[in-house]
């Protein structure tokens, strides 16, 4: 039976036009760190699986480090080989099973985020590998993160590792039995082409052999060292593994290529026992099936089908030979903590490996702690032993026990402990609260236990002074879990921070910051800070606790928010203490970036009287996203209620996995007073519409003042350029007044001007005017295409500037391209000008021809420059004739051309998890932010049809926060309303829902239609929520329906209800079902 099957981006397609890949490397300080790996526009891995959710690194679940294990432990497998591989389907994780006996499937705990789809290996008792996450790569980013499986466990045990090494990445592996080099195909450094190399993992290197001929989807190497390997056009090769050459042996038969030129990964290995090459291949049909593979003529055997996908397939050989010592069961070890010195104990085998008693002659045993031999001696086969262990090393250790005799060691039997004393955890809750006067209490909970739940003596603890990040002793060897603090006399702020550390006798835990205390007299406004030393007079909350949180870029000179990869931002930088006076009104400022504009991030920031986040309880500025990469400047008037002391916090509350905020040029500045004059009305800014450089601005006097008053007198205005003064009058004004100023000398590009009002309170509030004087360059046309079958028209609206600026309409000129796809130019095909908007392009039959999208762009010219490309894109091929049926059958389009533009946040794809009409194939979408895709069905024609109508089914969980809707496009261009719309925030109802309604009448006024389903996710969903649809049609209302008696045929049936309910499911008969309309087996039928 086929099971639910992935392979990797068969329909996305960007949202917008394909974004310039980013040449520059992610900088230290970013949130991802330097293992982002930027990658060329035409790399593809597309024959890979693509099983990152949401890109969030792999991390293994459960407590990090094992329990400390007296048991004896031995890897278990039996006198013949094993494979293990990563298991994709209804189940995915880890997957074991005996080549002799295949279809005996072992699975062990789930664990779906990190599958090695780029190269793996079987090593010291663990699966480990590469997983390529390709989650970000519309913004031209991948990550490749190293891991692995522990086989005695099952479970997903490594300490995940970010990867930017990119000649990593292969596309297949293999691993020599006997010396256990990783040979495989591999990506240059480059990412332009692939070589054959040999892959280190623990060093995370590889060397080059030769470039490769062949695109490799699996390999295994013989107990002799030869390797072979399947191509992607099914063809057995023999790969010299030190020339790189490659011979052709001959064709399996079978088809792993389809017809759009994906493949779904595979998996091979030679079982060294035997010197049986293993293929667990999935065929273009997505057929799932083990084969063995003739090495001499390339024939395949089928062994059997597989209920998995499987990726990274590895053997694990017999443990030992078979006339080796048999495994010792009873081994264990035994220490007196704290003690480091103790015995091992265990008993000698009587059999050899293969189970024959007849072992005979003197033993040598060897005990490994962590790798360096503690013990060896010789004893008689049965005996039991009682090694001593001296003096080792504190710390978590490993024991690993063999006996050896002339033919080879025995299998490895293991035990863990923790020698000596144990580190003991962080100490928590570490506190520094003023008291009276000048004095301080630091106050903390100690820790319980270990990091290893080793040993733990009396504790005593170390405090440090931290300032501008650095720690100095302060109190050593402190007893107790609190600790008086003299505070400095006087008025100068002072902030005071502190951590703490516990020592357990000779280990010592991690320290533990305490909050920050500032002391001392407020500061009075003007407030100015751009971070030039530090942040250490600011309060941090980090108040989701994930160790993500504000602190000093010293490169930058500015306060840095760091994002945690799962966690969204709650974290709060608060300013010293400021003291306003009642009634005043104050202009708080700041700057504010990110890191990088395609990680946008959130911030928000309040103000008031303390600095817990109850106290901060005024608006600055509501939750903006920023997206800027250059500093943007954020101002807001701040009335003080009451006098006192206030504060400001910035609030982060970016989304998971984005990178960094940056905060400077905080300020607090004195504001207007109250009955100043408010800014001026109806401004209106007007460059020469000829393009000489001249600006005129028109604006009328305020008639309110800055508290909203009626105003009674303006004694003077001045209009500001830079610091210069463009134009004032003083006298003769009145609130209201009409005025216009004329800059006869306006720079060429962007002209910034400053205009107040002053009356006997003084100068009022600012007003900003910005223009752009003298001719523009153009900006790229927005272009449109509309369809008129044997030719196109592309229009566009008039030019506008690229800064806002003039534009000559008369020296506008356009060259019209064709397009090979939407980056890459062709031909240009034309060129007009004097102003004109539209061009036709003539002899194209777009009603003939497979469907496919093909691209047009138009470029401005003007006598400054040119524009860049305003590119437009059109469906052309015949249209899909009536009725139009897409059910995703077998996970693809069946013959149709089916698009989906996926925005960023949104994953989306075939699914066979959960289908309505059984045919192995639906799509699903799941959203980890707030975002949409559009799903584009095709051309349809628009023939004459009685009763034209659409239908469709979905799934989708009650109160998912999204919505969908269907609306059409038309040969114009243009798009009709939306025809029918769904909120599922309002889904009640469980199960598959039907959805039929007619078409407008107006599609069939045109030549053809293009249905579209969007789906647009309001929030983020739970990881396990889905929203499903399958088996579209269009077509007459009777399109499609049957008339059956309800009487025994010969086969099986799936009833449901039109409205989704299931009333018979794999049902030998139609017996039970009234009369009346069903959908059965997917089809609309009238059961008689």
């Amino acid at each position: 039976m086929r099971k639910r099957i992935h392979r990797f981006a068969l329909l996305l397609v960007a949202l917008t036009l394909a974004l310039p890949i980013c040449a520059q490397a992610v900088g230290e300080g970013d949130g991802w760190g330097a293992g982002a790996i930027h990658v060329p526009k035409n790399f593809k891995f597309s024959k890979l699986v693509n099983h990152g959710k949401g890109g969030v690194p792999p991390v293994a679940t459960g407590t990090k480090g094992r329990k400390a294990r007296q048991a004896s432990q031995v890897l278990k497998a039996p006198q013949h080989s094993v494979f293990y591989a990563n298991a994709l389907g209804d189940y995915m994780g880890l997957m074991s099973y005996d080549p002799a006996t295949p279809t005996n499937v072992t699975t062990y705990a789930p664990f779906d985020k990190s599958l090695f789809n780029a190269g793996s290996t079987i090593k010291d008792g663990k699966l480990c590998g590469l997983y390529l996450d390709q989650s970000m790569i519309e913004y031209g980013i991948i990550f490749l993160w190293y891991g692995w499986f522990d086989l005695e466990t099952g479970e997903y045990d490594g300490e995940v590792t970010n990867v930017s090494n990119r000649s990593l990445i292969a596309y297949a592996t293999a691993t020599d039995p006997k010396t256990g080099e990783v040979f495989g195909e591999f990506t240059d450094q480059t990412m332009q082409s692939w070589e054959f190399g040999v892959v280190d993992y623990d060093t995370k290197t590889r060397t080059t052999i030769a470039e490769t001929d062949n695109l490799y989807l699996a390999m295994g190497i013989t107990s002799q060292g030869d390797c072979y390997g399947i191509t992607d056009d099914g063809d057995l090769y023999r790969i010299d593994r030190t020339t790189g050459e490659e011979t052709r042996i001959g064709s399996t038969g079978v088809r792993v290529t389809d017809a759009s030129g994906m493949a779904y990964s595979q998996g091979a290995v030679v079982d060294p026992k035997t010197d049986v090459f293993y293929w667990a291949a999935t065929d273009a049909n997505g057929e799932c099936t083990l084969y063995t593979v003739d090495l001499d003529d390339a024939s395949v055997t089928r062994v059997c089908a597989s209920p998995y996908q499987q990726l990274a397939l590895n053997v694990l050989p017999p443990l030992a030979e078979d006339k080796a010592p048999a495994a010792i069961h009873d081994f264990a070890v035994h220490f007196d903590a704290p003690a480091t010195s103790g015995t091992a104990t265990f008993t000698l085998p009587t059999k050899t490996f293969d189970g024959d008693d007849n072992l005979t002659g003197q033993l040598t045993y060897e005990i490994k702690a962590n790798g360096s031999v503690v013990a060896t001696a010789q004893a008689a086969p049965g005996a039991k032993v009682n090694a001593t262990l001296s003096n080792l090393p504190e710390g978590e250790t490993e024991f690993v026990l063999v006996a050896k005799n002339s033919v080879g060691p025995s299998p490895k039997a293991t035990a863990e402990t923790y020698v000596g004393y144990d580190q003991p955890l962080a100490p928590t809750e570490v506190t520094l609260k003023q008291g009276q006067g000048n004095k301080a209490t630091l106050s903390w909970v100690a820790p319980t236990t270990g990091l290893h739940e080793g040993y733990m003596g009396n504790l005593t603890y170390n405090i440090y002074r931290v300032k501008g990040g650095e720690h100095t002793a302060f109190r050593q060897g402190v007893t107790a879990n609190s600790l008086q603090i003299d505070l400095a006399s006087g008025s100068a702020l002072t902030s005071y921070q502190y951590s703490v550390e516990a020592v357990n006798t000779t280990q010592t835990s991690a320290r533990t910051l305490s909050n920050n205390l500032v002391v001392g007299d407020p500061l009075e406004v003007p407030f100015f800070d751009d971070f030039p030393e530090g942040i250490d007079n600011y309060t941090i909350v980090d108040a989701n606790h994930d160790g993500s949180t504000w602190s000093w870029d010293s490169y930058y000179k500015a306060a840095r928010y760091n994002a945690d990869p799962e966690n969204s931002g709650d974290d709060w930088l608060i300013t010293p203490p400021i003291h306003l006076e009642k009634g005043r009104n104050y202009v708080v400022s700041y700057k504010a970036c990110v890191a990088r504009s395609y990680f946008p991030e959130h911030l928000e920031v309040y103000w008031g009287k303390g600095t817990t986040v109850a106290e901060l309880d005024q608006v600055i500025t509501e939750d903006t996203e920023l997206d800027n990469t250059e500093n943007r400047l954020f101002e807001k008037v701040i009335t003080a209620p009451e006098d006192g002391t206030y504060y400001i916090g910035f609030h982060a509350t970016s989304n998971p996995a984005s990178i960094n905020i940056f905060i400077d040029s905080v300020s607090v500045s004195p504001g207007c007073d109250p009955a100043s004059p408010a800014q001026v009305e109806n401004l209106k800014v007007t460059p020469d519409q000829t393009g000489e450089l001249k600006v005129t601005l028109d604006f009328n006097l305020p008639t309110k003042t800055y508290n909203g008053a009626e105003l009674t007198a303006i004694t003077r205005y001045e209009v500001l350029k830079g610091d210069a003064v463009l134009a004032q009058q003083e006298g003769g004004l009145r609130p209201g007044d009409a005025v216009s100023v004329v800059d006869e000398n306006a720079v060429k590009g962007v002209n910034t001007y400053r205009i107040y009002c002053y009356n006997e309170a003084g100068q009022g509030a600012r007003t900003d005017a910005t223009t752009y004087a003298g001719l523009d360059y153009p900006a790229p046309p927005v272009v449109h295409a509309d369809d008129q079958q044997t030719q196109v028209r592309l229009y566009w609206e008039p030019v506008t500037g690229l800064y806002g600026g003039v534009i000559n309409q008369k020296d506008v000129a356009c060259r019209i391209y064709d397009l090979e796809d939407e980056n890459t130019v062709n031909d240009q095909i034309g060129v007009i000008g004097g102003g004109a908007t539209e061009f036709t392009v003539k002899d194209l039959n777009t009603d003939e021809g497979v469907q496919q999208f093909k691209w047009w762009a138009v470029r401005a010219f003007n006598t400054l420059g040119s524009s860049g490309f305003g590119k437009v894109s059109m469906l052309v091929g015949e249209p899909y004739a009536l009725p139009y049926r897409q059910s995703f059958a077998n996970q693809n389009q069946g013959g149709h051309i089916l698009i989906m533009y996926v925005g960023a946040g949104m994953n989306a794809g075939f699914t066979t998890f959960d289908t309505f009409d059984n045919d192995n194939g639906a799509v699903s979408f799941n959203a980890t932010t707030p975002s949409q895709t559009l799903v584009v069905f095709g051309k349809v024609a628009a023939t004459s049809t009685t009763s034209p109508v659409m239908k469709f089914y979905y799934k989708a969980p009650t109160d998912v926060p999204a919505r969908l809707s269907v609306n059409f496009k038309q040969p114009n261009g243009t798009e009709t309303d939306v025809v029918w719309e769904a909120d599922l925030s309002e889904n009640f109802r469980e199960g598959w829902q039907e959805v039929q309604f007619d078409l407008p009448d107006s599609l069939f006024q045109s030549r053809y239609f293009i249905p579209q389903l969007k789906i647009v996710a309001d929030e983020a969903m739970e990881e396990d929520q889905q929203i499903i649809i399958d088996n579209f049609t269009i077509g007459s209302l009777a399109d499609g329906i049957s008339i059956v008696d309800n009487k025994t045929d010969a086969r099986r049936y799936n009833v449901f209800t039109t409205d989704g309910r299931q009333v018979l499911l794999q049902a030998e008969t139609l017996r039970g079902p009234r009369p009346g309309v069903y959908v059965i087996n997917g089809r609309t039928t009238i059961v008689r």
